[in-house]
């Protein structure tokens, strides 16, 4: 049996592209994981943000592109 080290894997360790969703636990990615500004539009898959999931006021007419 091959036991690994608490804290023996680092980023640096980790290959790009290494860990996907496949590999992700239900729920471990969380708002509190994900830093400001990195998901845009494109990572938005059509129809999944509903009136329902945006907070109150939040939304105002200089956030709105024109013909929106």
């Amino acid at each position: 049996t091959l036991t690994i080290s608490n804290n023996a894997i680092t980023t640096a360790k980790i290959n790009t592209n290494a860990v996907d969703a496949t590999k992700l636990a239900d729920n471990a990615v969380t708002s509190a994981k994900i830093a400001n500004a990195t998901i845009t539009g494109a990572d938005i898959a059509n129809a999944t943000i509903a009136g329902s999931n945006i907070a109150a006021n939040t939304i105002t007419a200089d956030k709105l592109a024109q013909s929106a």
